[in-house]
């Protein structure tokens, strides 16, 4: 209860009575007050913080919900996002195990959604791609920024693709590197392009031969090792005897596949080292490489014959031609292959003085 105090201030009181023993016929009590006003403002300011405490947990509570739904959310988004990605995608931790990956990854392995999870790319795929790509996610681990590089990928039994790979690494709350996110970049169809303009930019759209220019370049490194190293080296240049009567009499359609055979048949003698060109009409050249002059002869003649055995079906029967071969073994003095090509040329034309269908020194 409240009691007054002689000032006239107010308390909270806890009031105790005690009955006295008397002989009085009225019973006598003692009277005990103790302030508790302090307990009782102690008690409730624990019930206020109390309710402070409760409040905070419920607000709290919804906080961390609406956050474990944003993160639901985020996450789905960032799900969502990886399959839209056209190009495949993975990420993997610091020892190289795959942690996810997505569809486009899939579809090009042929996989389903756990089959590579904690599994490394070394025991997926073939190892040339493997080495290189561990490498470079150490790479991408130990250095800032982007890391990439080129391979070939064996992704199913005879299917092999060229591809672009890009990685960086990805970083904790703590900035320490947790592993590694790399992207692909098919790139089959351009690598064939590529080579495909540089097969016609570097060879005779007839023959497939070299053509002049990329003959020229190539000969001219042979030259160039030959002098280095101080190796042998033989020039041939040759063509079609008579060929002006072959293209009048049976017209320039059968003087092509003559000219064709003649490539074909010159590919076939000589070796995969050795570089042939067409220079122009039915004028080929030829550079043998650790040939010396003797040996070029006998490769000289083997092409004589095999181009005088060559027949070509007419309607009138067959037609027949053959070559003059002028050599010219490398000089000392010479700097270029043109030099070289020089000499093979006088003693081509020399052949030909000579009656034609036969090889001639310059």
């Amino acid at each position: 209860m409240r009691l007054a105090r002689l000032d006239g201030s107010a308390f909270d009181a806890q009031i105790k009575a005690t009955q006295l023993p008397s002989r009085s016929a009225a019973p006598e009590y003692m009277i005990e007050a103790r302030d508790i006003t302090g307990q009782i403002r102690a008690v409730a300011a624990l019930r206020h913080m109390n309710d402070t405490l409760e409040q905070q947990v419920v607000a709290r509570t919804r906080e961390l919900a609406e956050q474990r739904s944003h993160a639901v959310q985020a996450r789905a988004f960032v799900e969502s996002l990886l399959e839209a990605v056209p190009n495949p995608l993975w990420w993997k931790d610091t020892d190289g195990r795959y942690l996810g990956y997505n569809g486009a990854f899939r579809e090009m392995h042929g996989i389903a959604a756990a089959d590579w999870l904690g599994r490394t790319t070394a025991e997926m795929v073939n190892s040339d791609f493997a080495t290189i790509s561990a490498k470079a996610d150490l790479r991408a681990i130990a250095e800032t920024g982007r890391v990439q590089f080129e391979a070939h990928l064996e992704v199913a039994a005879g299917k092999a693709l060229d591809v672009v790979v890009n990685k960086t690494v990805w970083r904790g709350r703590d900035k320490r590197p947790e592993g590694v996110i790399g992207v692909m970049l098919d790139i089959t169809d351009r690598k064939r392009m590529e080579a495909e303009l540089r097969r016609l930019a570097t060879t005779d759209v007839l023959t497939g031969a070299f053509n002049r220019r990329h003959f020229m370049e190539l000969a001219g490194a042979e030259v160039d090792r030959a002098r280095r190293h101080g190796r042998p080296l033989v020039a041939l240049m040759l063509d079609i005897d008579h060929f002006k009567r072959v293209n009048d009499t049976y017209g320039h359609p059968v003087g092509d596949v003559a000219i064709k055979a003649l490539s074909d048949t010159c590919a076939q003698v000589i070796r995969h080292e050795d570089v042939l060109g067409r220079l122009g009409g039915e004028e080929f050249a030829i550079v043998l490489t650790e040939t010396d002059l003797d040996g070029a002869l006998q490769v000289a003649e083997r092409l004589r014959q095999a181009i005088a055995a060559i027949r070509i079906p007419v309607e009138a029967g067959t037609v027949a031609f053959t070559i003059s071969i002028g050599t010219a073994e490398r000089l000392e003095t010479d700097s270029t292959i043109d030099a070289m090509l020089s000499r093979a040329d006088m003693a081509l034309y020399a052949a030909k003085r000579s009656g034609r269908n036969r090889v001639a020194v310059g």
